[in-house]
This record gives C-alpha cells, structure tokens and sequence, in this order.
C-alpha cells in the first residue's frame, strides 16, 4: 500500500473533529470483546464469548454508526476491513464457533503464560516520544506483537487449528482498523517479538492479496 492510501486511512480513522473518530472510538465499539485476547492473557473461552455476546448488537451497532460518521466515501479498504470485523462477530456468535472455542478452551488458558512472557519483552521503554508519529508507531508495534505473540504461542502448544481460530478473533477484534493503516508501520517494529508462524505465512498473503486488491 503506497504512502497516500495509508495516509487516507490513517485521516479516516484519527479524524478531525470529533473525538469518537479516532481508533480508540473504533476499539471502544469492542471494549467487551477487547478482554478475550489483551496484554493480560489469552482469556478466550466459551463462557466468557459467549456473556461478550450478549452486547454484539450494541457492538454492532457502535461500528455501523463510526463508519457512517467518520470513514470518508470511497475508503473501501478500510470499510472493507471493519465490515469483515462485523461479519466476524455475528460468527463468533454462533454455535459453530463457540463449540470450537470451547474444543481448545483449556490450552487457550494453559498457554496464557508464555503469551504474555513473549508480549513483554516486545514493550517499549516508557518515553516512546510524544509527537504523534511516534505515539501512532508505539500503537502499531504494540498490537503487531500481540498478535504475533498470540498466534505463535498458542500453535506451538495447541496446533495449528487452534492458532487460527485465535488468529481471527485477534485480526478482526483487536485488529479492527489496524491491520490496514499500520500495514506500512509493522516492517518498523522492533523483531523482539515472536514473527506469525511460517506454517500461517502463506494464508496472511493470500488473505492480504484478496483483501487490497480486490476491494
């Protein structure tokens, strides 16, 4: 994605007036679901999606109106990109994956403690800088390793398939918005953190590919 894209996507997500168009406005649609996946461990289980669900329409609804107020015309990527978050949440929702969740449940927890060993040798000293490029590269970084972190994790002591099934729910949950306009801040990140599994590379292409060029 060349410079101009990702500065259009960066202006529709940090908006000019209004404070409920920033990416914390857009991350705040998905404060119930933010906890599943977070700095604190890997809390994805049956019961907690499920009790989370029972907000998925305020969710919802939230986003609907962030896109209508804040996302310009035209910014297909990046409505593309909170309209599959959407989808993904009325998935999340039902049985199918739920029951999947529940399937890996026990070693989701099991391997919340080497999540966040890996996740905190990736942070940042304190003072990241105060300007806003620095702030915006901190953001990136932060979620980047996080979800790096997770998915790589919880392949090596759950499997593949457990990998993706909490790869999706950090793409398009904690992902929301960020995975398309820091797509040319990640290569900047520090490599402290554990890269995607080599196994997951060829799907992150494909789903990249389909998703830039396509929309």
């Amino acid at each position: 994605m060349g410079v101009i894209k990702t500065l259009f996507i960066f202006a529709a997500l940090l908006a000019v007036s209004q404070a409920d168009c920033s990416v914390d406005g857009l991350r705040c649609c998905l404060s119930e679901f933010l906890p599943l996946v977070s700095p604190a461990g890997i809390r994805l289980t049956k019961e907690n999606l499920n009790n989370t669900c029972k907000v998925a329409k305020g969710s919802l609804e939230c986003i609907e109106d962030f896109s209508d107020h804040c996302v310009a015309r035209g910014n297909d990527i990046l409505e593309g990109n909170i309209n599959k978050s959407k989808a993904f949440i009325i998935t999340a929702c039902g049985d199918n994956f739920l029951e999947n969740v529940e399937e890996y449940e026990d070693c989701f927890t099991n391997s919340s403690p080497s999540f966040q060993k890996c996740y905190n040798k990736t942070l940042l000293p304190d003072a990241v800088g105060n300007d806003d490029e620095a702030m915006w590269k901190a953001e990136c970084c932060a979620y980047k390793n996080l979800r790096n972190c997770a998915v790589q994790t919880v392949e090596d002591s759950c499997g593949i398939t457990a990998s993706e099934l909490l790869q999706k729910e950090i793409v398009n949950i904690n992902g929301i918005g960020l995975e398309v306009a820091c797509e040319d801040v990640f290569h900047e990140c520090s490599n402290s953190g554990m890269m995607l599994a080599s196994s997951l590379l060829p799907f992150i292409l494909l789903y990249a590919l389909y998703t830039f060029r396509i929309l």
